[in-house]
């Protein structure tokens, strides 16, 4: 397919000014990528939708209590851990994005797995969780059993980011790029493909080869594992055509 180009590739992370607005690159649990800057993950976080559904999922963590921690604090401590576990995770996150932006500003193609991202912000988290404030709550009697509580909390995140990626991100970031548009300006249409979000406009020609597509771009080219077919899905026939 081919379309008229007027317009700059909008999802160049090399083209972005600083390390809070640069799109870092990463996969999620399932294997999908994606990108998107510190701002606009600081945004998703605190985003009432995000608030929600990390609200229900830290109630779940209550009230199946896997660690066993209220036989050894009061009830009201045991729910106090849990947001603040979750705050430090967020915390510990944003900062690892924060470092794999400036390294993006050296190595453009950088793209980081969410599970190592996971494995590397949600230690400090269980660890001052557990060896920190559970042991000063409980008056030192909380088990040592960081090791095994660390294996099961890393797998229930990948699972509950993956739910995440794929049911909320979706809805979310069409949200939030459009509160990002000027009031009154049209919408600018882009298309995903190989979870790279780019601007319509911008594409001159897609060619299939084999498993991925070859994108030309105004001032660039990519190749991304993804099928015409899913391509051209996302256009109307007024707005390329396939030869």
């Amino acid at each position: 397919m081919s379309t008229k180009a007027n317009a700059q590739y909008m999802h160049d992370p090399g083209k972005s000014k600083t390390v809070f607005t640069r799109n870092v690159k990463i996969w999620d649990p399932l294997g999908s990528p994606h990108a998107f800057s510190v701002a606009l993950y600081i945004k998703a976080v605190t985003h009432p939708r995000f608030l929600v559904y990390g609200g229900l999922t830290l109630l779940l963590f209550f009230a199946t209590d896997p660690s066993n921690n209220r036989a050894y604090v009061e009830w009201w401590e045991s729910a106090l851990i849990w947001p603040v576990a979750f705050l430090m995770y967020m915390l510990f996150y944003a900062t690892a994005l924060t470092v794999q932006s400036l390294c993006t500003s050296v190595i453009s193609s950088l793209r980081v797995p969410t599970p190592f991202l996971g494995f590397i912000t949600l230690f400090p988290t269980v660890y001052v969780s557990e060896k920190v404030l559970l042991d000063y709550m409980s008056n030192g009697t909380f088990p040592d059993q960081l090791a095994g509580n660390y294996i099961f909390y890393f797998i229930s995140v990948q699972v509950s980011e993956a739910l995440f990626y794929r049911y909320i991100y979706p809805g979310l970031r069409e949200e939030l790029d459009a509160a990002q548009r000027p009031e009154g300006e049209a919408e600018v249409k882009h298309i995903i493909i190989g979870g790279e979000r780019i601007l319509l406009a911008d594409v001159v020609t897609i060619e299939a080869r084999e498993h991925h597509v070859h994108v030309t771009l105004t001032n660039s080219n990519l190749t991304l594992r993804a099928r015409l077919s899913d391509v051209i899905a996302q256009t109307k026939p007024c707005e390329g055509v396939q030869t």
